[in-house]
């Protein structure tokens, strides 16, 4: 499998992945715990597992984090 370059969060990154999925998976990160942002749009959830990646392609991971007084 060839390796891409992509912008993570602000940050040029080489990698192998080919889907949103198992860039998130290399991370271990959770679907249901992030928001993902690919050139200015956000991915529904569902096309997350087939949305291919490619050379200069620029993601935003957002992650939620739970916290705070009742």
């Amino acid at each position: 499998m060839a390796k891409i370059n992509v912008c993570i969060n602000g940050a040029v990154k080489t990698i192998k992945e080919s889907t949103i999925k198992e860039l998130l998976d290399s991370y271990n990160l959770n679907i249901e715990e992030v928001i993902i942002e690919l050139n200015g749009t956000i991915i529904e959830k569902n096309k997350v597992y087939t949305q291919q990646l490619t050379t200069n392609d620029s993601l935003e991971i957002i992650r939620y984090i739970g916290g705070g007084n009742n």
